[in-house]
């Protein structure tokens, strides 16, 4: 079923959240909920929706909004919605202090749903969508905010030739190496096109400007067609390998997998320490296991090690 937890706090902001048990006996790992002072004011909260596959701007996408943090359903804010613009841009004005759950809808997109913690305003909320796509098939995109260079890192089923290992005969383990390999583009034995692409590789995340010469979050993964097996995907933060810091935690970060033609569901990043985020694990006949856990690991090659 569909729970709320609420949260109050003397000083503080009440606020709450949403969190869905898919099956008896599962537990919940409810997003990390960081409350607001009451001396907070009110601002307009503001960002930039883009095509999660080549980075574009999309257009005429509807936004509304609604009060706590990854609620989906219910009645929207009365008032407070807007469409973005050419470059992509949108505003809501005047907003309460608090957290939100903001969703854009476009036509022929799969809506994104994005959680913005405003005190004063927030700019540079920005959000990533899919176009819906063919049955089978999954996107995987991760955004973080700041200047560090966060990977993906996906392990998949493996029948023949090299599965395991740190190196470039490793089919099961794709993602973008420093060196030899880079990327691994895996096609099927049996049917030809079946792959996994790398859409988005960045070397930072989301930031106001980026930088010349840069390649800014997200970064994107799409499976054109699930196999028999389990997938795992991982969220590495390259640039602090083996630090075991809270990198991942504190840079906003939060995995989107869109899938089954039109669903998206989010996950979030658990607030410890770690520079490697093993997300969830993935099989066509028992659906999302989420593993949500924080662990340190200074070789990327062995990423698939956890």
């Amino acid at each position: 079923g569909l729970y709320t937890l609420t949260y109050t706090e003397t000083n503080y902001i009440s606020a709450r959240q949403t969190g869905e048990l898919a099956t008896d006996n599962q537990t919940l790992v409810a997003a990390t909920q960081t409350m607001l002072s009451d001396s907070c004011s009110g601002g307009n909260i503001s960002g930039i929706i883009k095509n999660s596959v080549n980075g574009n701007a999309l257009s005429d996408v509807s936004i509304s909004v609604r009060s706590g943090k990854n609620v989906r359903s219910g009645d929207t804010i009365s008032g407070k919605t807007d469409t973005t613009d050419s470059n992509g841009a949108y505003t809501l004005s005047s907003m309460d202090a608090g957290t939100y759950t903001i969703q854009g809808s476009l036509d022929d997109w799969i809506s994104t749903y994005f959680n913005v913690r405003s005190c004063s305003g927030r700019p540079n909320k920005n959000s990533n969508m899919s176009e819906k796509l063919p049955e089978g098939s999954m996107r995987i995109v991760v955004s973080w905010e700041g200047t560090e260079d966060f990977d993906s890192h996906l392990e998949i089923p493996c029948t023949s030739g090299t599965c395991s290992g740190s190196n470039a005969a490793d089919k099961s383990h794709l993602y973008f190496g420093t060196g030899d390999p880079a990327y691994h583009n895996y096609t099927d034995i049996v049917s030809s096109g079946d792959n996994v692409t790398l859409d988005q590789d960045s070397d930072q995340g989301i930031v106001s400007t980026c930088p010349s010469g840069e390649d800014c979050g997200p970064e994107t993964i799409t499976i054109s067609k699930l196999r028999s097996g389990t997938y795992r995907y991982h969220v590495h933060a390259f640039d602090r390998s083996g630090d075991n810091t809270t990198h991942i935690a504190d840079n906003g970060t939060v995995v989107q997998v869109f899938y089954d033609i039109d669903e998206v569901l989010n996950f979030d990043v658990p607030s410890s320490a770690g520079d490697l985020w093993t997300v969830f694990d993935y099989n066509i006949s028992s659906g999302f296991n989420t593993l949500n856990t924080m662990d340190s690991e200074g070789d990327e090659a062995k990423v698939d090690d956890h």
